[in-house]
C-alpha cells in the first residue's frame, strides 16, 4: 500500500509544476497542448487512485479460491469493492472478514 501512497503522493506534487507550466502559455507551449497535458494527467492520476488495494476480494474469500472477479489476486480496488454484490459482501465478512489492506 505504500507504494501506491507514494505515487499518488507524486502525482499530486506533480500537478504544482502544471502551474508553472501554465506561465508557459504563449512562448513554448499553446492552450490546447496545456488544455491536453492536464486532461492526461488527471487521467493518470484517476487510474492510479482507482487501482489502490482496499480489501479483500469478496468474491474468492467467500468461496475459498480465486475468481475472475479480481483476476486471482484475492484484493480488490474501493471501485471493485462497491461494484461487489451485497450478499456476497455480507457473506465474506461473515466467513472470513473483509480486511482493509494497510
Amino acid at each position: 500500500m505504500s507504494e501506491f501512497s507514494g505515487i499518488l503522493y507524486r502525482l499530486d506534487s506533480t500537478g504544482g509544476l502544471l502551474t508553472g507550466l501554465k506561465a508557459s502559455i504563449g512562448t513554448s507551449i499553446t492552450q490546447n497542448d496545456y488544455d491536453s497535458i492536464v486532461l492526461h494527467f488527471n487521467t493518470l492520476a484517476d487510474s492510479v487512485e482507482a487501482a489502490v488495494p482496499s480489501g479483500r476480494c469478496p468474491y474468492c474469500h467467500a468461496r475459498g479460491e480465486g475468481c475472475s472477479f479480481c483476476g486471482n489476486i484475492g484484493w480488490v480496488s474501493k471501485i471493485k469493492m462497491n461494484l461487489a454484490a451485497r450478499e456476497v459482501v455480507d457473506l465474506a465478512e461473515f466467513l472470513h472478514g473483509v480486511e482493509e489492506i494497510k
